[in-house]
Parts: C-alpha cells; structure tokens; sequence
C-alpha cells in the first residue's frame, strides 16, 4: 500500500496500515477501494475471492439506490464469502491475541445476512447512515460549544442555532424571492422517480438560481459545470477543466518527448495531423516514423486537470470532482505519474463521449495542445483538439 501511486483527494497510506489505530470512515472507504487488488498474489486465490465477495457486498449494501439486480447481487457476494470463508482459517487469516481463530462468529457478519430482507421491507441502508448523527455533532454541539464562553453553555448553544436556522430562512427567502419564484413548496411531476427520495433536494434544485444546492450554506460545494471555462461533454453528464496557464508553454515536441518519455508522440500527432487517421483506421498501430512533419512545431502541456460528472443512479446529483495528474519522470518518481482514465467512445474514433459504445482505458498523459492557432482561452482550445491515442498518450477531444 505504501508504494501505490498517490491520488489527490484519495488517502495514500506512506507507512502502510500494519500500525493504523485510527481511521475515518472515509479512510476506510478509500481502503476499501486498493484492498483487492493490492492483497492479489499475495494470499491464495479462495481467500482473495472471499476477500471481493466481502467487499463486493459492502460496496453494494451501501448503494444510494437499490433495485432487483441489487439484491441478487448482495445475496451472492455473501454466499460466496460463506462458501470460501474457511480458506481464510486454512491460510492463518484469522487470528486473535491467543491464536488462531476458527471460527467466524462475529456479530456484524452475522447481521449481514439479514441487510436483502431489511431492504426489501425498509428501503436502501444509505438512509441510516451515521455520517449524519456524526455531522450532527459537529454542527450542533461541537461548533456552538466553541462559540461560547465554555460557562453556562447549554442556553448559548441553543441561542446560537437558533441564530444559525433564521440566517438560512432568510438566506432561502432573500434567494427565492430575488429570482421571483413562488414561495410555496410544491412538488414537481417533472421529477423521476429516482429523484423523489430526496423531496428537498429535488425541490431546491427547482428554486435555487443556477448553481446553488443549498440555501444559506457557508462553503458552497464546488461544482465545474457552472464554470464559464469547463468544456462539456457532447451529453453533458461531464465536464472537465484546465488553469489558464499551462504548465509547459510553448513547449517542443521533440523536448516534450524526451520530457514524458514519449517515444511515439511525434508519430502519434503525425498519425493524426498529416495521415488523419483515426485510431480504428490504422488498427491501433502508429504509422508515421519518429522524424514525420508536423503542422507545428510548439505545444502546451498540462500536468493535470479536474473532471466531475453527475451519478450514473440520479442525474440530480453531482459527484465531486478529482483531479487527474500525470507527472513526467523525475529523480524521485523514474516512470512518471500518471493516473487512468477510462474513455467511452461510439464508434470508436475518440470523436464523442457518448455513455453508449465502446470503453477502453488509457495511461493519462499531459495534456498536448498544438500552437498552430491562436487561442486566448484555454476553453477555445479544447473545441479543437482531436483525439490521438495511443500506448502511451491519449488526447481526447473534450479534454
């Protein structure tokens, strides 16, 4: 775990977790996420499969929406972890303070059996989550307690969220009545059913100007789609985003070759500039040679961008944004960094990003943009980049 590739907004465990006391819960989310993949080879392959059915089951219980398929799959994943349960006895996996453990009479798994028959008759588990009681404490005992003068507490506390609710009534009224929309709450018949778990939400989404999802809130949650720069893909389900400045301008191709050790980054461009061959059309080989001609001769690079789209189970909501890095190779990281991304495509070409059609996966490289226009915004160039792809570098349309 300590060597895996740092990801921002993702934790990076530098010491491993061999000595991990505490931990968040989205710590655990985000160890949740590697577990697999970093226990493959080390622990025999029964063990691994009771490993991703466990895991596959959290991931599924903890879904915002369930359906059938849902349920089928929770059931298997548990039934599968019971059947290869022993394996992780047989391999030493299941020790205590006095030794090996055989048994697996843990209260929490055996509750798990139960969560298909809780969903069924009560609904999705997100909905009692604690992350909300946890918040809670914070906003409620914690934030007023530090605003008092520590005497008498309990009567200040309560004066202060009671200072707290007016200012987002008001702020909700001032917002509603500033953009001349009825103040009454109505439910919208436009709303899916996959909306309507969240009435309020779907109701703010409604009234509030464009950009804001809550009313009267102190840090409004950042959102790329409202930013005037961020480049839209063609179904507006992503958006992505670069500075205004590059971090290599007017960069060589031949030096940022070197630069990201990329051999095939001339042939690459020339594949598409000169040949204009998509990547279907020369069967995923390079056709030019390293010394092709190039309608340019300087480009900028960008070591990274920022990328968010909405969920895939409710287009109401939007997912935060990641940023994406790809570092070239240095004395401290010799093969770079870069992150992967994977890139929907309909026929193929790179020309669109529709959700339909194909999906490959591509080592993300910096961003190359071609200077033989003239652009003042970085919005403008990304109009107009083609798609290049390739082993070792992808540029996308939209990016």
């Amino acid at each position: 775990m300590a060597a895996l590739q740092p990801h921002v907004g993702s934790c990076h465990w530098t010491d491993g977790i061999s000595k991990l006391k505490q931990c968040t819960g989205q710590e655990h989310r985000d160890l949740k996420k590697i577990l697999i993949a970093v226990a493959t080879g080390a622990v025999p392959n029964d063990v691994l499969s009771a490993l991703r059915a466990l895991v596959e089951f959290i991931f599924q219980a903890q879904s915002l929406l369930i359906y059938d398929k849902h349920l089928h799959a929770l059931c298997e994943a548990i039934h599968e972890f019971h059947a290869l349960k022993n394996s992780i006895i047989i391999a030493g996996g299941q020790l205590g303070r006095n030794g090996p453990i055989l048994h697996f009479k843990i209260p929490k798994l055996e509750a798990m059996g139960s969560v298909a028959h809780s969903v069924i008759r009560m609904g999705a588990l997100y909905q009692y989550t604690s992350d909300i009681t946890e918040h809670c404490h914070i906003t409620h005992v914690k934030t007023p307690y530090q605003m008092s003068n520590h005497r008498n507490f309990h009567q200040q506390c309560c004066c202060y969220m009671d200072h707290v609710e007016k200012s987002h009534i008001f702020a909700l009224y001032t917002s509603l009545k500033a953009n001349n929309i009825s103040l009454l709450h109505e439910m919208f018949h436009e709303a899916s059913e996959v909306s309507n778990h969240y009435p309020k939400a779907v109701w703010l989404l409604h009234t509030l100007p464009h950009g804001e999802d809550a009313a009267g809130s102190s840090k409004a949650k950042s959102s790329l789609f409202n930013k005037s720069r961020s480049h839209l893909s063609d179904n507006h389900s992503i958006t992505f985003l670069v500075n205004l400045a590059p971090h290599y301008p007017q960069f060589g191709v031949n030096d940022a070759a070197t630069l990201f050790n990329l051999q095939d980054l001339c042939p690459a461009l020339g594949d598409y500039f000169t040949l204009q061959l998509s990547y279907l059309a020369r069967n995923g080989q390079r056709r030019c040679k390293s010394d092709c001609d190039l309608p340019f001769t300087r480009i900028h690079i960008w070591n990274n961008f920022q990328m968010q789209k909405y969920s895939t189970q409710d287009t109401c909501i939007v997912l935060p944004f990641r940023t994406v890095q790809a570092l070239p190779p240095s004395t401290a990281m010799p093969f770079g960094r870069g992150d992967t991304v994977l890139i929907n495509t309909t026929d193929g070409s790179g020309n669109t990003t529709s959700s339909s059609g194909g999906e490959y996966s591509s080592g993300s490289s910096s961003f190359f943009l071609d200077r033989y226009q003239s652009y003042a915004d970085p919005s403008d160039l990304l109009s107009d980049i083609p798609c290049i792809k390739g082993p070792n570098l992808s540029l996308r349309r939209i990016l």
